[in-house]
C-alpha cells in the first residue's frame, strides 16, 4: 500500500539552518522539496563553495591508499574544524614519510636484483671485476652473444688473433660471458662484435669476483628486505589503529558536506528566518515534531492545501512482508503515483501462481527455492528473494502435476495411498484442458485488473476512464458480455443473447468511443471536439485496437499451458536420452544435466514469460508507474 504523506514547512533562525537539517538528515523521514526559489528568495545560491570539499578530497585520497571503503559509520563523534586541519595534515605527513621509505627501499631492492641477475651470469670467473674494468693494458667488455653468433666467431678468430670470447653460462639460446682484446684493438674487436650481435652490459664498478659479489649482494638483499617489511608492517599498524578513526572523520566529513549540500533547498522567510519544506510520511509526522522542538525557535507547520495541491507527493511504500520481495518487478516498471493503487500484492500472488505453474516440478522447484536463497544470503541479491516463493509454488504443482526431476511415476504410489488412482492432473493426457485452462485463468486475472482499473480511476477522479473506458465499467461490461455469448454457443446456455448483444455489447462499444465528451459532461465540463472528422478517424482505430486487444490479451494466456507442456517434454526428452545411453551412471549423469539445464533455461525463461504477462496484460489495464520515489534526506555514500 501507499502511505500517506504530510507537506511540512520548518521555519527557523538562519543560524539553526545547520542544526534543522541535521536532525532532519536523523530523523530519515524528511524528503525535501525543491519549491522554495519559485515562491521565496532562495538563501543560498548552488555555486557556493562547501568548504568540506578539500577536506573530504584529501581523505578520500588516503582511504583509497590504504584501500579501505570510504563508509558512513555509526558514529556521534565531532570534530572541529581547525582539528580537522591537523589530523589531515598528519595523516599526509606520516603517510608520506612511510611512502617515502618503502619507495626508496623497494628502489634499492629492485636494483639489488638487477646487480644479482647480471653478476650470476659471470660466476666462476676468477678476478676482481673493479680491477679488470680498469685495466691499463687489456680492455673487458660483458654481455651475452647469440648461439648462431657464437658459432660464427671462429671465422672472426682466425682473421683477429686479439678477438677473444669466454663464454661463462649459458641460458637458453644465449651464451653470456666476456671478451677481451688489448686497449690499441679494442675498437677493432667492438666492430666485430657488434657484427656478431653482442648484446653489452655494464656491470658494478665494485671489488671482488662475481662469486663473492653475488654473495654479498645476496645479503644486502635480505637486509633490505628486512626493512622493507619493518616498514610494511608499521603502514599496516598505523591502518589498523587509525582504520576506525579514518571513517569516523570521513563520517563527519561526509556528514557535512551533505548538510551544506541541502542548505539550497532553504528560502528566506519573514526577515531573519528561513524554511524548508517538505514531505514527510503521516505515520512519523509527530515524532519528526517532537525532534525538532529541540531547536530553539524552530517549528514544523503543515503545509497549506494552496501550496501543495500542485506538488506531487513521493510514493512511500509499506506492505507486507511477504509482498515486499516482488517491490523489485514493480520498480522495474515504475513507481506506483502517490494516488494509485498499490499493484505489489496483486503481482506477488498472480506471479508465484503463474510462475508455480509454469515450473511444475516437486524437486526442481524446492532447488529454484534454495538458490533463491543462496542468491539472497549469499550474493546479497535482491532477485533471490522472489524466487523462494516461486519455486515453493513449483513445487506444490510439480506435486499436482506428479513431476519430479523429470520422472513422472515416482509420486503414484504417494497418490495411491490417499485415494487416488493415479495423478491429480497428467499433463500429456490432458493437454486441450490444460491449455483451456489456461486461458481460463487469463480471463479471470484480466477481469480482477479490470476492477482494479476502475477502482483505480476513481481514486485519481478520472470519472471518464472509470465510466466509459476500454478498463473501466463500459470495458468490463463489454468484455464479460463477450465472453458470455461467446459460452452460449458453445455451451448451449439459454440466455438472451439479443438483450446481452444490444447492452453488453454495442452500447458499451459505443461508450468506449464517446469516452470523451461523456466524461466531459459527467463532470460538468462544456464538450470540446477540436474537429468531427479527426474525432471520428481517431477514435475510430484506437477502438479497433481496443478490441483487438481483448482477444489477444486472452489468448496470451495459452502460453502459461504451452510451458508446462514444454516443461513436461523437454525432461521426457532427456529421461529418453538416460534410457538410450544405457542408464545406470551414465542415465543418471545424463538426468542430473538435464535437471540442470532445465532449471537454469526454464528459470530464466519462465520468470520472463510471466513478468511479460504481468506488464502488457495486467498492468496496462489499471497501473501507471509515474510517481516519484520517496527519498529523504540522508548522508549520501555514492558522492
Amino acid at each position: 500500500m501507499v502511505e500517506k504523506m504530510q507537506m511540512v514547512n520548518i521555519v527557523g533562525p538562519e543560524a539553526a539552518l545547520d542544526d534543522i537539517l541535521s536532525v532532519c538528515m536523523d530523523a530519515g523521514c524528511f524528503d525535501i522539496e525543491e519549491t522554495g526559489p519559485a515562491i521565496y528568495k532562495a538563501h543560498a545560491h548552488p555555486g557556493a563553495e562547501n568548504p568540506y570539499a578539500q577536506s573530504l578530497a584529501s581523505l578520500t585520497e588516503i582511504l583509497n591508499y590504504y584501500e579501505i571503503e570510504p563508509k558512513v559509520i555509526s558514529t556521534r563523534q565531532s570534530f572541529k574544524n581547525d582539528q580537522v586541519v591537523k589530523i589531515l595534515e598528519g595523516m599526509r605527513a606520516d603517510l608520506h614519510t612511510l611512502q617515502q621509505e618503502r619507495g626508496t627501499l623497494t628502489d634499492a631492492i629492485s636494483d639489488t636484483d638487477q646487480k644479482i641477475s647480471q653478476l650470476k651470469h659471470f660466476c666462476g670467473l676468477d678476478f676482481d671485476i673493479s680491477a679488470a674494468i680498469h685495466s691499463q693494458f687489456i680492455k673487458v667488455r660483458f654481455g651475452k652473444l647469440s648461439s648462431a653468433s657464437y658459432q660464427k666467431l671462429n671465422k672472426y678468430t682466425q682473421q683477429n688473433p686479439y678477438v677473444l670470447f669466454t663464454p661463462c653460462s649459458r641460458e637458453g639460446d644465449f651464451y653470456w660471458g666476456i671478451y677481451t682484446a688489448p686497449v690499441e684493438y679494442i675498437d677493432a674487436a667492438d666492430r666485430i662484435f657488434s657484427i656478431l650481435f653482442f648484446e653489452r652490459i655494464d656491470l658494478p664498478d665494485v671489488s671482488g669476483s662475481p662469486d663473492k659479489l653475488v654473495m654479498q649482494y645476496q645479503k644486502e638483499r635480505e637486509k633490505l628486505c628486512s626493512q622493507l617489511d619493518k616498514t610494511v608492517e608499521k603502514l599496516d599498524r598505523y591502518h589498523k589503529n587509525n582504520g576506525d578513526r579514518f571513517l569516523q572523520l570521513y563520517t563527519y566529513l561526509k556528514r557535512g558536506y551533505d548538510i551544506f549540500e541541502y542548505r539550497k533547498y532553504a528560502v528566506e522567510y519573514k526577515d531573519k528566518f528561513i524554511m524548508l519544506t517538505g514531505w514527510v510520511p503521516k505515520s512519523d509526522y509527530k515524532r519528526f515534531c517532537e525532534m525538532l522542538s529541540d531547536i530553539k525557535d524552530t517549528t514544523v507547520m503543515s503545509a497549506t492545501a494552496e501550496r501543495s495541491q500542485n506538488l506531487t507527493p513521493p510514493t512511500k511504500l509499506k506492505n507486507r512482508a511477504l509482498f515486499r520481495p516482488f517491490g523489485f518487478f514493480v520498480n522495474i516498471y515504475g513507481t506506483p503515483g502517490y494516488n494509485e493503487i498499490d499493484p505489489t500484492p496483486f503481482l506477488a500472488l498472480t506471479y508465484t501462481l503463474l510462475y508455480g505453474i509454469m515450473f511444475a516440478d516437486l524437486g526442481q522447484g524446492i532447488v529454484l527455492s534454495l538458490v533463491g536463497l543462496w542468491m539472497y544470503k549469499a550474493k546479497k541479491m535482491e532477485l533471490g528473494l522472489p524466487l523462494i516463493p516461486c519455486g515453493i509454488a513449483g513445487a506444490v504443482f510439480g506435486l499436482i502435476f506428479g513431476s519430479v526431476f523429470g520422472y513422472e511415476e515416482v509420486l503414484d504410489p504417494l497418490y495411491r495411498a490417499v485415494g487416488f488412482n493415479g495423478k491429480p492432473f497428467p499433463v500429456m493426457q490432458n493437454a486441450i484442458n490444460l491449455l483451456l485452462i489456461s486461458v481460463g485463468i487469463g480471463i479471470a486475472l484480466t477481469v480482477i485488473a479490470m476492477f482494479i482499473g476502475i477502482a483505480a480511476n476513481f481514486k485519481k477522479k478520472n470519472i471518464a476512464g472509470a465510466l466509459f473506458g476500454p478498463n473501466g465499467i463500459a470495458g468490463t461490461v463489454f468484455y464479460l458480455s463477450l465472453l458470455t455469448i461467446i459460452g452460449s454457443m458453445i455451451l448451449g446456455w439459454n440466455l438472451p443473447v439479443g438483450v446481452i448483444t444490444v447492452f453488453g455489447v454495442i452500447l458499451p462499444i459505443i461508450l468506449i468511443f464517446f469516452k470523451e465528451p461523456l466524461g466531459q459532461l459527467v463532470q460538468g465540463k462544456k464538450v470540446d471536439l477540436e474537429g468531427i472528422g479527426d474525432f471520428i478517424l481517431e477514435n475510430f482505430f484506437e477502438l479497433f485496437e481496443v478490441l483487438l486487444g481483448y482477444f489477444t490479451n486472452t489468448i496470451s494466456f495459452l502460453r502459461v499451458g504451452a510451458f508446462v507442456l514444454i516443461h513436461s517434454g523437454m525432461m521426457m526428452a532427456f529421461s529418453a536420452l538416460a534410457d538410450m545411453v544405457g542408464g545406470g551412471v551414465a542415465g543418471i549423469i545424463m538426468m542430473v544435466f538435464g535437471n540442470l539445464f532445465v532449471i537454469a533455461l526454464e528459470g530464466l525463461l519462465v520468470g520472463i514469460q510471466v513478468l511479460r504477462l504481468e506488464f502488457y496484460e495486467m498492468f496496462s489495464r489499471f497501473y501507471e508507474g509515474d510517481g516519484v520515489p520517496f527519498s529523504p534526506i540522508k548522508i549520501n555514500e555514492n558522492t
